[in-house]
């Protein structure tokens, strides 16, 4: 069976190795390590997001009528890690004053 995708795919030309958002997230959440505590968590977050944005089911703004799943996955990627960490440190500060 395995063959027979492969040989469609071949006839197709299909390009299976496309960038996706998700291929972002490792390199951006290691260059800003020092930024948040819990890796996981931001990561976790990050990828929900990209989901989302994916599905488009959030844009980058209410007053913006260009929804992220016509972005860039560079662009979906970026807004989805930044929005888990303001997320991820709101938890923080709030967790804090309980």
């Amino acid at each position: 069976m395995q063959e027979w995708e492969l040989v469609v795919i071949e006839l197709l030309d299909w390009d299976l190795s496309a960038v996706t958002p998700v291929d972002f997230v490792e390199q951006m959440l290691s260059r800003l390590s020092d930024v948040f505590s819990d890796a996981a968590a931001v990561k976790r977050h990050a990828i929900t997001f990209i989901t989302m944005c994916t599905t488009g089911q959030c844009s980058l703004s209410s007053q913006q009528s260009l929804p992220l799943c016509l972005s860039p996955s560079s662009m979906r990627s970026v807004y989805s890690v930044l929005c888990s960490i303001i997320e991820h440190e709101q938890n923080l500060e709030f967790k804090k004053n309980c």
